[in-house]
């Protein structure tokens, strides 16, 4: 059995933050509504897996972020959702796990059991980061990298992330690993950075699952890596976010 585990759900009137087993795995505005659905093998962690959910109300007209009944607009309702390979996603689809329903609420927390997937080694039980310098240092290193145009150095960062996501929905490691290089060279290289140096002060670090796992960006809240093209057939942009841990004693991106 190959299962795909999702997340699934309809927001409305709210900024809503997912994390599974203390990564962030989905966040999303819904001002109006919406529906998301996202896959989550990869941060799975076996049995008890803890998914809790963060919403906060957005602006539905001028005075409602202010109104004491501004959490009543509140909509947020959904389901883990189990699906067999090559079935596709959507609301109708899947086999219901758990389901959730966080009308005019905050939000709140459920958990969940798989019979395969297990990252504990990583969001769990991983060594833990003290020193967020040590962090902003592998941010320049990777920034370096990338404005080098250096595939051979920037997509050896990224192997763990690439095993990790190869594992998770069960394919070849090799040919995975191929299509990142490839992606970098075809497309992301063939744009210019938009950002040419980069100051450890413009770097931003954020703890996840107790310090184990840190998002790099730039203040006060873009990628680290991205790059931008003006096109006749209009703007193209493409960005790579950073989750960076240690991985046998040095930082690497893993997620």
């Amino acid at each position: 059995m190959q299962p795909i585990y999702y997340i699934d759900f309809d927001a409305q009137a709210c900024h809503v933050e997912v994390f599974v087993n203390g990564f962030p795995a989905v966040r999303s505005n819904s001002k109006f509504y919406s529906n998301h659905a996202a896959a989550i093998n990869h941060y799975l962690v076996g049995h008890n897996n803890i998914v809790r959910i963060v919403a906060v109300p957005t602006e539905i007209d001028a005075a409602s972020a202010v109104q004491a009944g501004a959490m009543k607009q509140v909509k947020l309702h959904g389901a883990i959702k189990q699906y067999k390979p090559g079935e596709i996603s959507c609301p109708e689809g899947g086999e219901v796990l758990a389901k959730f329903n966080y009308d005019q609420k905050p939000g709140g927390e459920f958990h969940f059991d798989n019979q395969v997937h297990d990252f504990s080694h990583l969001l769990l039980h991983n060594e833990k980061i003290k020193d967020a310098g040590f962090i902003k240092d592998y941010a320049l290193t990777l920034f370096k990298f990338s404005s080098d145009d250096n595939m051979e150095a920037l997509s050896h960062e990224f192997l763990p992330k690439m095993n990790d996501y190869s594992t998770a929905y069960f394919l070849d490691q090799h040919t995975t690993f191929h299509q990142f290089r490839t992606f970098l060279v075809d497309e992301f290289f063939k744009y210019p950075p938009e950002k040419q140096h980069l100051l450890r002060e413009e770097i931003y670090v954020k703890p996840y699952c107790d310090d184990r796992i840190f998002e790099v960006g730039l203040l006060p809240d873009d990628p680290l890596l991205a790059r931008f093209s003006e096109e006749d057939h209009g703007d193209k942009e493409y960005q790579m976010s950073i989750y960076v841990a240690l991985v046998d004693g040095k930082l690497k991106v893993v997620r």
